[in-house]
């Protein structure tokens, strides 16, 4: 119950924090130990939002070695947009490999995904998000590199 407890909380921080426009990423690094890996060493918390999403944009970068484990990812829109989460971007402007999406979201529109057993990416591939308008869409994702 402390668990739920205080993943809620994390979420209705970062939700709260999330619907403020302004461009950029915000990184932190939880201080739970149940969440993988046990050392904390490759856990992450992305508080990310855009304006423009349209030309494809990168929510995390690629680690060096290893790979991204997510398991989750909230996706907010301001206004209506069609949204498409993928790995990689070779050719600029769209993903290389979607793994959600295009999913459409409304005015205020918010999905949320989690994943069990964590969704793996390719080794030292990033995850990127592309849009077919522009408006705000905020994210906040959840996972570790391994």
């Amino acid at each position: 119950m402390k668990k739920i407890l205080y993943m809620g909380l994390i979420v209705f921080v970062a939700l709260f924090i999330t619907t403020g426009i302004w461009a950029g990423t915000t990184i932190t690094t939880p201080s739970f130990d149940y969440f993988p890996p046990n050392s904390n060493s490759g856990a992450f918390i992305v508080n990310a939002s855009t304006t423009d999403a349209s030309p494809c944009e990168v929510l995390i970068a690629a680690p060096s070695t290893g790979a991204l484990y997510i398991k989750h990812i909230t996706i907010n829109a301001t206004s209506p947009n069609t949204v498409t989460i993928g790995e990689g971007e070779t050719t600029p402007g769209s993903v290389d490999t979607v793994l959600i999406g295009p999913v459409y979201l409304g005015t205020g529109g918010v999905l949320q995904f989690d994943f069990y057993p964590p969704l793996k990416l390719t080794d030292s591939t990033l995850l990127a998000v592309d849009a077919t308008d522009t408006g705000a869409i905020m994210f906040f994702i959840q996972g570790y590199t391994e």
